[in-house]
């Protein structure tokens, strides 16, 4: 049984589904290697466990579970692929994250609330897509001047290593 499955469904619907998924099943693997990676390295059971990722874990799937529900609705004749990519793309870096900081992880969970909340709000707005539409160069033109910046803007310290963010 699928869970992310609402009564009545298209073909495409269906896939996305399906490929939501899968990139829960997954995350929720992942989410259970870290919580048992410290028992694995200490050879212990006997071992503090870290469990912040699972609340990541839960908000992405909330989040995205509401997502895939609105945009079937709002937007039938959307790509089935686009989302699920994205969506397991932004859980694997989310998971990445706590594996590597914890205080990382939280404030990027938040910042993943707020994008899905803003992406929901952007589906909703009726002609907001066709702005994005008509200026879509311009928009690629800054998306590509953000990412030189960081070229040029990023610093290097001595002994240190580089910093490519802005």
């Amino acid at each position: 049984m699928n869970l992310l499955l609402p009564p009545s469904l298209t073909d495409k619907d269906r896939i996305e589904s399906r490929l939501l998924t899968l990139a829960a099943v997954f995350l929720f693997l992942f989410c259970v290697a870290l919580s048992l990676s410290s028992a694995v390295r200490l050879h212990s059971w006997d071992v503090p466990y870290r469990l912040g990722h699972w609340a990541g874990f839960a908000i992405w799937l909330v989040g995205f579970t509401l997502l895939h529900r609105q945009l079937g609705s709002l937007m039938p004749d959307r790509d089935p692929y686009i989302l699920p990519i994205v969506a397991l793309l932004s859980g694997w870096g989310l998971l990445t994250i706590y594996r590597l900081n914890s205080d990382f992880g939280i404030r990027q969970t938040l910042w993943l609330g707020l994008c899905l909340l803003m992406l929901w709000l952007g589906a909703r707005i009726p002609g907001l897509l066709n702005l994005l539409r008509r200026y879509k160069y311009l928009w690629l033109l800054a998306g590509m001047l953000l990412t030189a910046m960081t070229l040029v803007m990023g610093f290097f310290r001595p002994g240190g290593s580089p910093q490519l963010w802005l």
